[in-house]
């Protein structure tokens, strides 16, 4: 096989695994990008290097690549934010299972729920956000907001917490009436009451 059938062949089996050439900065590249959120690695591997090198490589950086499904990055697999990859081949696969990263992350955006976020009144305070939390533990604002509502349920509006009080209080105050209503009810009907003669 000549020399150019080689470069083509390997040209092939990379573009089959999600990987295409790609001028940059003057210097010859294989570009790889996610099918979910369109994050690139570029690396400036020899045109004679094996696909297989390169999916080798990328597994270790924890992405999904290879075996006829689209590329997925390690973040999407981390945050989970899709059920499904998308197919190459015509074919649905499932999405590779999650590195242990996922539970390390995990555990930082429960810490911060923890401190930021009142179980009571079922939302955040200090101003903080379920971006904010994304940001500081470093993952995407999906997969807060999916542990937030695993541990903490839905964010409530403010709105209802104000109305939940004001209704209580009519409440409370209609128990209070009633009772003495009741108790004036009570001492008219001894009022009214005919007086024994003896």
């Amino acid at each position: 096989m000549s020399g150019s059938a080689v470069l083509a062949s390997i040209e092939r089996d990379a573009a089959r695994a999600g990987f295409r050439k790609q001028l940059l900065n003057g210097v010859g590249s294989w570009v790889i990008e996610c099918s979910h959120c369109h994050a690139k690695f570029s690396a400036s591997w020899s045109p004679q290097t094996s696909p297989a090198l390169m999916i080798k490589n990328m597994r270790n950086k924890h992405w999904a690549v290879g075996n006829g499904t689209a590329p997925i990055c390690a973040t999407c697999i981390n945050t989970n934010h899709t059920k499904r990859s998308r197919p190459m081949n015509g074919h649905v696969a499932p999405i590779p299972p999650t590195t242990p990263n996922e539970g390390v992350i995990e555990r930082k955006v429960y810490a911060m729920l923890e401190s930021h976020f009142d179980d009571a009144t079922r939302a955040y305070v200090d101003g903080y956000t379920d971006t904010m939390v994304a940001e500081k533990v470093g993952c995407s604002v999906e997969f807060v907001i999916a542990k937030r509502r695993k541990g903490y349920g839905e964010i409530e509006d403010p709105r209802l917490q104000a109305y939940r009080a004001e209704y209580k209080a009519l409440v409370d105050r209609h128990v209070e009436l009633a009772t003495q209503i009741r108790v004036l009810g009570a001492k008219l009907d001894g009022l009214f009451k005919p007086q024994r003669t003896t």
